[in-house]
């Protein structure tokens, strides 16, 4: 489990949270909430999650793909090329494991 205050903006994330009774993934980006004064916060496609709030716990950086199974993988890939489309910034040090084309699905522009 990764402490909130070792974030850095552009960090994809894997968390869980209370409120959606499962785990997400999330990139890392700044964005200062009025209710927390927090200056990082966590973007999905839909909606912004505050990363101090009491519910958000066990976040975990993304640094590799290894043992991700094919729903998890589709689901990363997903949130980065939604993020990558509005031109949020991702840290992706494992550029180098990504296929172009991985479980049947694929990775478009991926030349880091």
């Amino acid at each position: 489990m990764t402490n909130k205050n070792a974030l850095e903006a552009g960090d994809i994330i894997r968390f869980h949270d209370w409120g959606v009774g499962g785990f997400l993934f999330g990139v890392i980006i700044e964005h200062e909430d009025e209710l927390y004064h927090s200056k990082l916060n966590i973007w999905r496609p839909k909606d912004i999650y505050f990363l101090q709030a009491y519910g958000i716990d066990s976040i975990e950086i993304i640094y590799s793909l290894e043992g991700l199974s094919e729903y998890k993988l589709c689901d990363l890939q997903d949130i980065i090329i939604k993020a990558r489309e509005k031109n949020i910034a991702v840290n992706l040090p494992f550029y180098k494991c990504l296929r172009r084309e991985v479980y049947g699905r694929r990775f478009p522009g991926y030349s880091l």
